[in-house]
């Protein structure tokens, strides 16, 4: 019976020991594991590639439809709008005017995406179809932006519940290398670059 009560007393003062480490002090120590092991402005994988999306379409839609060249159109089906000609686009990046919008408005943030289509007067849809405004030829002199695009990386600087800045680093033709800063906001659920 003495061997009963003294099995009993050691295995109540073993889960006593056991139990007097209090929760907080685990969740201090695994907060500061973590913390230490997430660098600062990291926005994570998935947020990171949905940056490199958005700046890959932002280099189709800025250098090759805004302002280093236009796209390949066809200067025998034209139209006047306000005073201004416009060609069809031949190019077939965008099959039409809702996909080239489409294209705009999940790149950019509302506000940019509205300028780009309805104030910029660069393309006009004309029965569905894209026509690019041939009156800004003047725009699109060659050099004027000499990146090379295609191995272009991403630093975030400052990051927010709802707003990402970061660094685009590209190269030159010349092989320096520019920084260029952009901001991402996060709009109805989905992050947006202001252009």
């Amino acid at each position: 019976m003495k061997k009963i009560i003294i099995l009993a007393l050691c295995m109540m003062l073993m889960f006593t020991a056991c139990s007097s480490k209090e929760p907080a002090d685990v969740t201090t120590e695994a907060t500061t594991a973590t913390s230490e092991t997430i660098p600062e402005n990291y926005v994570g994988d998935a947020t990171l590639e949905t940056l490199k999306t958005l700046v890959n379409m932002h280099v189709i839609i800025e250098t090759e439809y805004l302002e280093k060249s236009h796209p390949t159109i066809d200067m025998t089906k034209t139209v006047e709008h306000n005073g201004l000609v416009y060609a069809l686009v031949t190019d077939g990046r965008f099959k039409n005017y809702t996909e080239f919008e489409n294209a705009i408005r999940d790149t950019y943030t509302k506000e940019s995406a509205n300028f780009l289509l309805n104030d910029f007067e660069t393309y006009i849809n004309v029965g569905g179809a894209i026509y690019f405004n041939t009156d800004l030829e003047y725009r699109f002199a060659e050099g004027r932006y000499p990146y090379d695009w295609s191995n272009f990386t991403i630093q975030t600087v400052d990051v927010k519940d709802n707003e990402i800045a970061f660094n685009v680093f590209i190269k030159y033709s010349t092989g320096d290398v520019a920084a260029i800063r952009m901001t991402a906001y996060l709009e109805d659920g989905n992050w947006r670059i202001a252009n």
